[in-house]
């Protein structure tokens, strides 16, 4: 079964809705990292995240917590 970007979006955003990361953009980073793994599954963050802001934005999101 392949997921389309959009779908895994609405999924991680349904499921994640109640995180509370104490910022609303963090909140948003991870549903677009868990987003883009569900799409990817096996890929490396690179690879999933698909260009060089997004892999950052990644990155620094894990080294925040």
């Amino acid at each position: 079964m392949t997921l389309s970007l959009r779908t895994a979006q609405e999924w991680a955003a349904t499921e994640l809705a109640t995180a509370s990361l104490g910022d609303a953009r963090l909140t948003k980073r991870l549903i677009r990292i868990v987003a883009d793994k569900l799409v990817k599954p096996t890929a490396s963050i690179p690879q999933a995240s698909g260009d060089w802001a997004a892999t950052k934005a990644a990155y620094r999101f894990f080294a925040s917590k």
